[in-house]
């Protein structure tokens, strides 16, 4: 879930946000990543009158509540014991049940979820800090369509809204759309690659203020050191061309993350993220770290809790940014499965 309180904090302070289908994510993170959920650059035009504001951070790309949804199918293979049959000119025949027909598993699901992130310094900002939290319910659609026993197609449309306690003047609303196709290479690794667009709206007049569409390539790899204990890491690229175009950038992350399951349904984990990113139509080059600590529980087979607190500090060329602060987030994921 690293990076995922950025993601939801950035857009807290405008940001940019995963997952998806994913993470997860989220960032739900949606696509391999969200998800899902926010972008912590979402928002930062917004402020862009009188200071620039926070870049966008990564994405959570760990696996998002999406990856999970599939009903578990029937791998009982075993063909039904056979029955004798007397025939007077045929001799003895023995018969054998017809294996009866898998289920289907579900391709569209419906995702909710609700999240709260704070941190002491939501805006990023260097000369004056700002403690504030952001609540964000959303709601989506995710669905997957499976090419080979390998590839799958997958693609999301979410809204959601994002409130401020204090900062009321940046409330706005969210509408994100994700195609695209997740390849295993392997039963540790795998690589996504898919396409969002991203719209902001301001919650009072309505308009838009940010439209950013942007295409990724993300390579994540799994590996069980235990039967509880699982350590992953991922790599992304992704290049967001904005409108306003200064908001264009390219962004890259490297990530790693150790999870050990307490019980069946409770899990903690730590996670760490480099984030990289080059603005392309601006003089502005960011780099930062975080850390954070989480706790997950899930609540029944489609509904997750997850608690999350860490810190990041980093260095940008824009001396008015600054990504050293502390962040806390709580959330509830959920899916179900429509057909």
């Amino acid at each position: 879930m690293l990076g995922l309180w950025l993601a939801l904090g950035a857009t807290a302070h405008g940001a940019e946000g995963t997952d998806s289908l994913g993470q997860p994510a989220a960032e739900p993170n949606w696509i391999a990543d969200v998800p899902a959920l926010t972008d912590p650059e979402l928002g930062t035009l917004r402020l862009q009158e009188t200071e620039p504001i926070a870049e966008p951070i990564a994405e959570p790309v760990d696996t998002p509540l999406a990856e999970t949804m599939e009903e578990p199918g029937n791998d009982d293979d075993a063909i039904a014991p056979s029955s004798a049959v007397e025939d007077p000119e045929l001799g003895t025949l023995r018969l054998r049940d017809t294996t009866p027909p898998r289920p289907m598993r579900p391709s569209l699901f419906l995702v909710m979820d609700v999240h709260y992130f704070r941190s002491d310094n939501i805006l990023l900002e260097d000369r004056d800090p700002t403690d504030d939290g952001i609540l964000r319910p959303s709601l989506g659609l995710y669905a997957q369509q499976p090419l080979s026993a390998n590839t799958r197609l997958i693609a999301a449309v979410e809204g959601g809204i994002s409130r401020y306690g204090t900062l009321t003047d940046l409330n706005y609303h969210d509408l994100r759309l994700q195609a695209g196709v997740r390849h295993d290479l392997s039963n540790q690794v795998s690589i996504t690659a898919d396409w969002t667009n991203r719209q902001l709206f301001d919650s009072d007049s309505g308009d838009r203020f940010l439209s950013d569409h942007s295409p990724r390539v993300l390579v994540a790899w799994r590996q069980n050191l235990a039967t509880d204990l699982v350590i992953s890491s991922t790599y992304q690229a992704r290049w967001s061309i904005a409108n306003p175009s200064d908001r264009s950038r390219v962004i890259q992350s490297l990530g790693a993350s150790l999870s050990h399951a307490l019980q069946p349904d409770l899990a903690v984990g730590l996670d760490y993220r480099f984030t990289y990113v080059d603005f392309t139509r601006r003089d502005r080059l960011d780099s930062y770290h975080q850390l954070v600590a989480e706790l997950t529980y899930d609540l029944n087979r489609r509904t997750r809790f997850l608690l999350y607190g860490g810190y990041s500090l980093g260095n940008s060329t824009d001396h008015s940014v600054n990504f050293d602060g502390t962040v806390f987030g709580i959330g509830v994921d959920m899916y179900v499965p429509l057909f």
